[in-house]
C-alpha cells in the first residue's frame, strides 16, 4: 500500500494560533465591559472560524491508504479477463440492458 502525501497545514496552524490570540482578547473585553452586540459577534466569528481550521487541518491531515499499482493492474486485469463470461453469469434481460445502455 502507498500513502497520500501529507498536505501541508503550516498556514492554517498559523491563522489558528492567531485566532486562539484573537479569542483569549474578546474574551477579556468581554469579562472587563461586559457582553455587547459587537463583542458577542465578533467572539461568535471568531469560534466559527477556528471550528472550520480545526476542521480543516484534521481532513489536511488524514492518512489515505492507496493499493500499490500491482494490486490495481491485478484487479484490472481479472475483470477484463472475466468480461467473456459477463453473458454466463449475467441474466438475459441484464445483458440486453447492459446492450441498451451501451449504445
Amino acid at each position: 500500500m502507498l500513502t497520500a502525501p501529507a498536505v501541508d497545514t503550516g498556514n492554517a496552524r498559523r491563522e489558528l494560533a492567531g485566532l486562539d490570540a484573537d479569542l483569549k482578547r474578546v474574551v477579556s473585553a468581554i469579562s472587563k465591559v461586559g457582553l455587547s452586540a459587537a463583542l458577542n459577534s465578533k467572539l461568535a466569528e471568531l469560534e466559527a472560524r477556528k471550528r472550520q481550521l480545526a476542521e480543516e487541518i484534521q481532513a489536511a491531515e488524514r492518512t489515505v491508504q492507496l493499493p500499490d499499482k500491482t494490486a490495481i493492474m491485478d484487479t484490472w486485469r481479472k475483470l477484463v479477463k472475466d468480461l467473456g463470461s459477463l453473458p454466463k453469469r449475467a441474466t438475459a434481460s441484464e445483458v440486453t440492458t447492459a446492450r441498451q445502455c451501451l449504445q
